[in-house]
């Protein structure tokens, strides 16, 4: 049926398909959501690649009108104030709106933040989608980054969202937070919501996986995701070969980095770039997931993605923020080496232990995460802002 806020326009940092990693896939899941219940959906995406005519094709079954936004990445745009990640963007101040108004707009990111200057823009409603507080996000990065001129950019943008975040939040009708923790932090509570990431949870997974085997699963080229498995493999990895059978599997977009030598170790495997349905067989493959982040802001789709294939995970507190998860009723938490890997020792060992984690965190999701929540919030903010 159709809602009375059903004109929407998603303006997205990236284009959403194929949904390859967590930000593409929670903006292409409120897509989907938006779409099966009856809105009429635009969007808007800024890329640094024109998407393929496959991928285009793929996106024109859920939304109406595509229009898509070269970034401008040339040096200029990183001498600029505003932060390299709004500048290189700035195509939407000009670009030409699909329709005359829309019931709702919703951002996806401080990232997109130039289509409020734009005179063709109308809309009831602003919504902002907070993925990250983006000033500790790129000071995060920066701490994890071991080249000099990568912590000079991260930095660098760090200190210019410090400035701009604020102004950009000011100027939207609600702010939709991934995460609890920067939900409970924001300075406009009267207008700050937590909208965890959308999951269909008809489609949750549960499986027993291979006794033995560990599985990460990330984009390989983020320095924070380096660092982590750098951790593990130093760290953690030989504390468990006297398992026998286990090995670790690392699976994910490496952008044509050089990894294998960096994990060539015994009993690891790594699988670069793998299509959905090789990562849906990797995934299948294990027993145990881990996510050892030490830097990051805002909720890791890695872990949500994890358990909704049925595994249990072993993370860090680093990579447990912001979800609601807790420890020990939901996955397990360390941040030291030797207790990181007794807690996956405790998993490989007991099929019971596995399932009753997975099957509290999904609950647990099947309560908070659920796709159709994200209806309700969308409506009763364009309610809102008509009384």
């Amino acid at each position: 049926m159709k809602h009375a806020s059903g004109r929407v326009l998603i303006v997205s940092p990236d284009f959403p398909f194929p949904p390859n990693h967590g930000g593409r896939a929670d903006i292409l899941s409120r897509i989907v959501t938006l779409k099966e219940n009856g809105f009429d959906v635009d969007l808007i995406a800024t890329v640094k690649h024109y998407p393929s005519d496959s991928d285009m094709s793929s996106m024109r079954l859920l939304v109406n009108n595509i229009v898509i936004v070269p970034r401008c990445l040339d040096i200029t745009s990183g001498l600029s104030t505003l932060p390299f990640q709004l500048r290189s963007r700035r195509g939407l101040l000009s670009v030409s709106i699909p329709r005359m108004a829309y019931d709702t707009v919703l951002l996806e990111t401080e990232y997109v933040a130039p289509i409020l200057d734009n005179p063709g823009l109308e809309a009831e409603t602003v919504i902002l989608r907070v993925q990250n507080n983006e000033t500790r996000y790129f000071k995060e990065l920066g701490n994890s980054s071991n080249r000099i001129t990568k912590k000079l950019f991260y930095y660098s943008e760090s200190a210019k969202f410090s400035i701009w975040h604020s102004y950009i939040q000011k100027r939207v009708d609600a702010l939709f937070y991934i995460s609890s923790l920067e939900f409970e932090q924001s300075v406009f509570k009267d207008k700050s919501f937590w909208v965890p990431p959308s999951i269909d949870i008809q489609n949750m997974k549960v499986h027993k996986g291979i006794p033995q085997t560990v599985l990460f699963v990330g984009s390989l080229f983020m320095p924070n995701n380096l660092e982590g498995l750098s951790w593990y493999v130093n760290f953690v990895h030989d504390h468990l070969l006297d398992i026998p059978d286990y090995k670790l599997i690392i699976a994910g977009n490496s952008r044509g980095l050089t990894l294998k030598q960096e994990f060539n170790r015994e009993r690891v495997v790594f699988y670069d770039s793998p299509d959905d349905l090789a990562l849906n067989n990797i995934y299948d493959s294990a027993s145990v997931f881990i996510a050892p982040m030490f830097h990051g802001a805002g909720v890791k789709m890695k872990v949500i993605n994890a358990i909704v294939n049925g595994l249990p995970v072993v993370a860090t507190n680093t990579s447990n923020e912001g979800n609601g998860l807790l420890s020990e009723k939901h996955l397990l938490i360390s941040d030291q080496p030797i207790e990181f890997a007794y807690h996956i020792r405790s998993l490989l060992n007991s099929p019971a232990k596995r399932e009753g984690l997975v099957k509290d965190a999904q609950a647990f999701f099947a309560e908070h995460y659920d796709s159709t929540n994200f209806i309700k919030y969308i409506t009763d903010c364009h309610v809102a802002s008509e009384n």
